[in-house]
């Protein structure tokens, strides 16, 4: 899966790894939830022709739904998390919450590692905070709220989703950009909205 997420994109053939001579999952695996949720997450990084990772993901769907009914604790909370909606199709921000609050959970949790990752998340808020601050700044300099009454306020909106593709936080300049250039689209399409003829 983390070979895949990062763009090191090997073969699918490894797959064929983890089959048997009957083309079944060697029996090992369904002892393995934590491997078989991998599977499951590394699937979904599939492209158009790969074929034996669409499999994967059809196995690994039906595996992981049938053990929610045996497994608890917070490998539940994960496998049901992953089977609701695939880790990489989140907000990666939003997902390092839920994960922080979950390993919190667990016992035995490093409380260093807890201490860290809530720092770098909370450093990260308050960059992004910092961001949202110029960009509303920016949207009342422009005076479109009181110009254009009909046309939505909506720079939250669009701040949060630049926030959701580019949230690394050395990218403040790109976000305002973006956040801006979506402030001026959506305005727009208000404008079309409202004084717009059907053929337009």
């Amino acid at each position: 899966r983390l070979l895949r997420q990062y763009g090191y994109h090997f073969p699918q053939e490894i797959y064929l790894n983890f089959k048997d001579k009957n083309q079944n999952l060697n029996s090992y695996l369904l002892t393995d939830v934590v491997g078989m949720l991998n599977l499951y997450e590394a699937s979904y990084h599939s492209d158009e022709d790969d074929i034996l990772l669409d499999d994967a993901r059809d196995i690994t769907t039906k595996y992981l739904e049938e053990s929610l009914e045996i497994i608890d604790g917070s490998i539940f909370s994960l496998v049901s998390h992953a089977l609701e909606q695939p880790l990489h199709w989140g907000v990666p921000r939003v997902e390092s919450k839920w994960f922080i609050e979950l390993y919190e959970k667990i016992y035995g949790a490093c409380p260093i590692l807890i201490h860290l990752a809530k720092l770098d998340f909370y450093m990260v808020r308050a960059i992004h905070l910092e961001d949202l601050k110029h960009a509303s700044g920016w949207w009342k300099n422009t005076s479109w709220d009181t110009k254009l009454p009909f046309a939505g306020d909506l720079i939250v909106e669009n701040f949060l989703w630049t926030v959701g593709f580019c949230y690394l936080p050395n990218f403040s300049r790109g976000r305002n950009t973006v956040t801006r250039g979506a402030a001026v689209i959506t305005t727009l399409d208000d404008v079309y909205d409202v004084f717009g003829t059907v053929g337009e």
